[in-house]
């Protein structure tokens, strides 16, 4: 059987064991991105009413040199929801924030999963 995947990537993750039967439509690996092209940000619950689809944004990457990059929120989540924990400013006090995607610029050089920083939210 060959499989293939509707984009580039890598398999990131195998969700099952070889030889294993699985039902139709069952997910059985992860495939991440070879170059992102989206981020997922989170908008702090004091700002949720400031931000909308359009509103200009900077990527800022802290490498060295640093790279910054001009982007747009592309899409914004419906609600406010738990922020991953990596995001998290103190991992003993859990954050909330609203989802926005926001298109990565061509030219950054990212890696699937990087946290960056967003100036303007």
């Amino acid at each position: 059987l060959v499989l293939t995947s509707p984009r580039a990537g890598v398999v990131s993750q195998i969700l099952c064991r070889p030889g294993e039967a699985v039902m139709a439509g069952v997910p059985i690996m992860t495939i991440a991105e070879t170059y992102p092209t989206e981020i997922i940000a989170f908008a702090g619950e004091n700002q949720v009413s400031q931000i909308q689809v359009g509103m200009k944004v900077q990527i800022v990457k802290k490498s060295d040199p640093p790279q910054i990059a001009e982007s747009e929120i592309i899409r914004i989540g419906p609600n406010v929801q738990l922020k991953p924990e990596i995001l998290w400013r103190s991992q003993n006090l859990p954050e909330r924030g609203r989802p926005c995607m926001i298109a990565v610029h061509p030219g950054m050089k990212l890696v699937p999963g990087e946290k960056v920083g967003i100036r303007g939210l």
